[in-house]
């Protein structure tokens, strides 16, 4: 699936965008396909490393990354042409610290889709039911669907915790929500 997610990721209609590719000991022939990517289009870079686990691939990422924003796209997904181009909207349009969006969940001819019910909203005070909403539609899991502001990633240390193999991903997201 790699080619695949990477072609949605060249197709953003937001195009200043860079797109850090960990290939964490894959002997798939992965390794090949993120070199030729890097190599057509300047905005990828690529770095190999011995297997270590999906935490710290995607803490050599937050590493290496330069952006003001984090979205991080597991190799198996693709994202629709407006997906950069709209976080960044609902991030920059809102003064927020997080964006979520939904999200299409295509398993063996099946298509889930999960979205917010009244599309773009912001969790404050006032509305902090919202969460629960975006919890019971499995939209606040997963690292990916998310845009997160890399200073509150960089200034608080977010990582995500290595050698967890289970519930690393909330872990960074309640880490990241605490800020």
């Amino acid at each position: 699936y790699l080619a695949e997610c990477l072609d949605s990721v060249i197709a953003q209609d937001f195009g200043d965008w860079e797109c850090l590719l960990i290939n964490d000991g894959s002997r798939d022939g992965s390794g090949a396909i993120c070199d030729a990517y890097a190599q057509s289009d300047s905005r990828f870079r690529v770095w190999h490393k011995a297997n270590s686990g999906v935490s710290a691939a995607r803490n050599l990422g937050i590493e290496h990354a330069t952006g003001s924003y984090f979205a991080f796209i597991d190799s198996d997904d693709t994202v629709d042409t407006g997906y950069l181009s709209r976080l960044y909207m609902a991030m920059t349009d809102n003064n927020a610290d997080l964006a979520v969006c939904g999200m299409k969940n295509i398993r063996a001819g099946q298509i889930v889709v999960n979205v917010p019910e009244e599309g773009c909203f912001t969790v404050d005070g006032a509305n902090s039911y919202r969460f629960i909403e975006l919890n019971r539609k499995s939209l606040i899991y997963g690292p990916w669907i998310k845009l997160y502001s890399s200073d509150i990633i960089r200034d608080k240390s977010i990582m995500f915790p290595v050698g967890v193999n289970f519930g690393e991903d909330l872990i960074f997201k309640f880490n990241y929500l605490e800020h």
